[in-house]
């Protein structure tokens, strides 16, 4: 079913993740915001960050949280600064990276001049996997180069057609074979025999050099149209690290795998105040599985916090959750002795290792 009824405009300020009044106002994101949903049967939580510089602790919130990121850019207004900042916050916090081209439908919008632009900073990491077949300044429609095919696209529907005949597209093909071939030795020995890849073999590669930071795939697509939009994350769900894939650190800087069957332990990785249920606080569970009632122990303060209600995220909105596992994300209120970058567990031993907040650029004293 749909998460939402229809799309939000963030010129209108009906979004489902800008919901606070300044974003509102501003009609920009200024804090980093959760939405809990289900695709194709697997489970998302989508943590939408800041692209101004002014609010980068945004971006670090989200990343604490993350398994990657994927970091959207305008096809008009190309590479900018913060995007360029997010992609080093995330490469700087170990997760795979992936970027967006969007706003095709815009006027003087260039997707080839901002994928020349990734490859002029980032080099042989950039690896093209859906692109646009532009006519007359025009999307005709949208190439999905891992099975060599062409869709046109009415809003969130996709329909094969005729592949066109493109210098560009084949271009873009040979970085994109180059890029997985680089990625595994045994796809590496076909590519110079000159044999052809499989769709599954090119998503093996493309999986393992995500994973090993190697590739940094690119698509494309309309936001507010939804074009190409299904097709990225169809790719993304298949090629992105889960939480399967991911490790946290403890302030040891010891690594562990998320484990549903370890201790209960969660860190606390914002914290808001809501009009409604007061102060939210939302958190990852790293081990175990927590529930209703749960009680924990907080490694800072040494004293006993109950999670009375337990909600998954939806944007400015909660949902009553029975239980939230490992890996996963959600959200619990009136835990008043908690702050961000706080630990929670069983024993009160497990510390994750905080995030590092950017420097503030201003300071501002009140005097009485």
């Amino acid at each position: 079913g749909k998460a939402t009824e229809r799309i939000g405009k963030t010129a209108d300020g009906t979004t489902v993740m800008d919901f606070d009044p300044e974003e509102k106002k501003r009609k920009v994101s200024v804090s980093a915001s959760v939405y809990a949903l289900e695709i194709n049967g697997r489970k998302l939580n989508l943590a939408d960050a800041p692209g101004l510089f002014d609010f980068a602790g945004g971006v670090t919130e989200a990343l604490s949280a993350a398994d990657s990121a994927l970091i959207v850019i305008s096809g008009k207004s190309g590479l900018t600064s913060g995007a360029k900042q997010s992609f080093l916050k995330a490469r700087s916090a170990g997760k795979a990276a992936a970027f967006f081209i969007g706003k095709l439908d815009s006027t003087h919008a260039h997707f080839y001049r901002v994928i020349s632009a990734l490859v002029g900073n980032y080099g042989a990491l950039i690896c093209p996997v859906t692109v646009p077949y532009i006519e007359n300044d025009e999307v005709k429609c949208y190439i999905n180069l891992i099975e060599n095919k062409a869709y046109s696209c009415d809003g969130f529907e996709t329909k094969e057609m005729r592949m066109p005949v493109s210098n560009e597209t084949e271009e873009m093909r040979n970085m994109l074979l180059e890029a997985v071939a680089t990625a595994d030795d045994a796809l590496m020995e076909k590519y110079f025999a000159g044999e052809e890849f499989t769709p599954e073999e090119i998503i093996s590669g493309l999986k393992k050099g995500v994973a090993s930071g190697d590739i940094c795939p690119v698509f494309c697509g309309i936001q507010q149209t939804g074009a190409a939009v299904p097709m990225t994350v169809d790719i993304l769900l298949e090629i992105m690290p889960t939480c399967a894939d991911s490790v946290y650190l403890l302030d040891d800087r010891s690594e562990h795998k998320f484990d549903e069957n370890g201790e209960k332990a969660l860190f606390v990785f914002k914290t808001i105040a809501d009009p409604f249920v007061g102060k939210l606080s939302y958190f990852r569970v790293v081990s175990g599985e927590i529930t209703n009632d749960t009680r924990l122990i907080n490694s800072r303060t040494g004293s006993e916090e109950r999670l009375a209600k337990i909600m998954w995220l939806k944007g400015g909105k909660q949902e009553d959750a029975d239980r939230i596992k490992a890996g996963d994300i959600g959200s619990v209120s009136k835990l008043g002795n908690v702050l961000t970058g706080d630990t929670l567990s069983a024993s009160g031993k497990l510390t994750v290792m905080p995030s590092q907040f950017p420097a503030p650029c201003i300071s501002v004293a009140v005097y009485r």
